[in-house]
């Protein structure tokens, strides 16, 4: 936690350090196409003719920005500090700071040792502008997250409710996007609060006070943590049933290589993204194919509107979908590796949406061939015809290797549930 998180920010001093933050996110965006010295002579060009973005925010707080240098007692003090928290967490800390024209005013009385302070802070937010996730990253990195096994549990849920599961897929995807978007909303206030890699333990202290911070830690921790169990279970019933292992000897086998995969550099993120995306796409590609294979003359006649159950079968719906996609445990870690809340929220988006076209090719196929002779996990159906028997169509292989990719995606995406904070 960074020390001077532990001085209170008043309300001027909050004001003026959110405004910096704002434009400093934007300074730095124009500045990384121009040099040293195009950049220095701009902000002083803005800074003398009253053209600065900041000019109006100190202005608001202060008074007029003149009288910082006039009385500097009276405003260096409290200026120094809002300057230093944005700063400290924004700017690319170096030398130029000392000499730019807000150091300069701001630090009438101590330039050096402001400059030095200044230089003790690495910016984190720098490092995520020039080498955090774009769009298309977080994008495909949520999909990799949602695109898992209990997607291969929806297209049951139109056996229960039939062609009314694609309004409760819809509803549930559009509630758990919501929440997403807005955590992003979240997690910026709590950034600009001076939290780097805003949590859901500093989401807490922020709502409800400090003694609420190890409450919301420890819950997401926990979700983390079965969710984390439930992979390396599931990877080792997945091979030990495909190879005849001990199916004990592969869920510790696998809990080991999941902590060796957390070491791999977080400049392969999107590389990993996009293979545990392809893996299970091709399972997915294996039972809609399977579908396929029935049409014309020997896809099911069971399909209805409303199903086996009826409209209580879309609880089954949205709630399936809920958990698919549900992964926001890990998206707090996803937003402090993006580039900005816009790049965090539009690949929110992004990965949502591959997602939504996925699954409702999965489910309109497989639920037209198959009908109400769907299982509950879609992959068993593939080789199989409408009534459940072999159709000797598809190749032994095929299952097998959909649970051998199944069980590399499980792999791939472990780490980011092992960071979820």
């Amino acid at each position: 936690m960074d020390p001077l998180l532990d001085e209170k920010l008043d309300d001027k001093e909050r004001k003026v350090t959110r405004a910096m933050i704002a434009h400093m996110k934007d300074d730095l965006k124009t500045s990384k196409a121009e040099n040293r010295d195009s950049r220095q002579e701009r902000l002083k060009k803005c800074w003398e003719t009253g053209s600065h973005p900041l000019h109006k925010s100190i202005t608001a707080a202060f008074g007029d920005v003149a009288e910082v240098s006039q009385q500097p007692e009276h405003f260096s003090r409290t200026l120094n500090k809002a300057t230093t928290v944005a700063f400290g967490h924004l700017a690319q800390v170096t030398d130029e700071h000392h000499r730019s024209p807000m150091a300069q005013v701001v630090n009438i009385h101590e330039p050096q040792l402001f400059a030095d302070m200044l230089k003790s802070y690495r910016s984190k937010e720098t490092e995520k502008i020039e080498h955090g996730l774009s769009t298309t990253e977080v994008g495909l990195a949520v999909a990799s997250f949602i695109l898992g096994p209990a997607a291969l549990t929806i297209p049951f849920a139109f056996v229960l409710s039939g062609w009314l599961a694609l309004l409760a897929i819809c509803l549930g995807m559009a509630l758990m996007l919501l929440t997403a978007v807005m955590l992003g909303d979240v997690l910026e206030e709590v950034e600009s609060r001076g939290r780097f890699d805003p949590s859901y333990g500093d989401v807490g202290e922020l709502t409800f006070g400090e003694a609420f911070k190890p409450v919301f830690t420890v819950i997401c921790i926990v979700e983390v943590f079965f969710v984390a169990i439930f992979f390396v279970i599931f990877i080792g019933q997945t091979l030990s049933a495909t190879f005849g292992l001990d199916a004990e000897k592969v869920v510790w086998s696998a809990a080991a290589l999941g902590v060796v995969v957390t070491l791999i550099p977080k400049r392969f993120f999107s590389i990993l993204s996009v293979l545990g995306v392809f893996l299970t796409t091709v399972a997915v590609a294996a039972a809609v194919v399977s579908g396929v294979l029935l049409f014309p003359d020997r896809v099911a006649d069971s399909q209805s509107l409303f199903g086996t159950v009826g409209l209580s079968g879309m609880l089954f719906g949205v709630s399936s979908t809920a958990v698919a996609v549900g992964d926001h445990a890990v998206f707090p870690g996803l937003y402090a590796a993006a580039q900005d809340r816009q790049c965090f929220q539009s690949g929110l988006v992004m990965g949502y949406a591959i997602f939504l076209c996925v699954v409702l090719v999965l489910c309109i196929t497989t639920y037209a061939a198959f009908g109400v002779s769907l299982d509950a996990v879609v992959l068993t159906n593939i080789g199989e015809d409408a009534e459940g028997n072999p159709d000797g169509m598809m190749p032994n292989w095929v299952p097998v290797a959909c649970n051998i990719l199944l069980a590399v995606r499980t792999m791939v995406v472990i780490p980011n549930f092992m960071k979820p904070m």
